[in-house]
């Protein structure tokens, strides 16, 4: 099975006006990639292939209490998802080099507070950076140890 993704690049959150659709568009290109993960992984081991959540849509345009609800519901959805999905290649032992050791589970930060400032957006953007990097090393390891040719 060829993979329909081979990496992801996630946007970064620029500013406290894009934080709504920036989650959303993120945690739908993680989502997909999980599902991808899940598909190549059965395409070897045939186990099945598990659920990927779907990501709700935002409950609001503005950003208040059910926004903050919402943002900490997707950001604990990704982790819960990328964290499933590494132990899944853990538990088949792909993993890769340099040392061919199980990839460590990723601890994502959540939103504490309702206030957007710069430490909120670095903070959100290295949850991104995150994610990328766990996912992208899966796609990495699959593809050194099944990739043809």
């Amino acid at each position: 099975m060829e993979a329909i993704m081979t990496s992801i690049a996630l946007a970064r959150l620029p500013a406290a006006d894009r934080l709504l659709p920036n989650i959303e568009a993120n945690a739908e290109t993680i989502m997909a990639a999980v599902d991808d993960l899940y598909q190549l992984d059965n395409a070897v081991f045939f186990e099945g292939i598990e659920a990927t959540p779907s990501v709700p849509a935002p409950p609001t345009t503005e950003l208040n209490r059910a926004a903050y609800l919402w943002c900490n519901y997707c950001v604990g959805d990704i982790q819960y998802a990328v964290n499933a999905v590494i132990a899944e290649f853990n538990s088949h032992g792909i993993v890769g080099p340099p040392d061919y050791t199980d990839m460590v589970q990723i601890t994502l930060w959540r939103p504490e507070t309702l206030a957007i400032d710069g430490s909120f957006i670095t903070a959100l953007n290295s949850d991104w950076a995150a994610v990328e990097t766990a996912i992208n090393t899966m796609y990495s390891n699959y593809e050194s140890l099944f990739k043809k040719g």
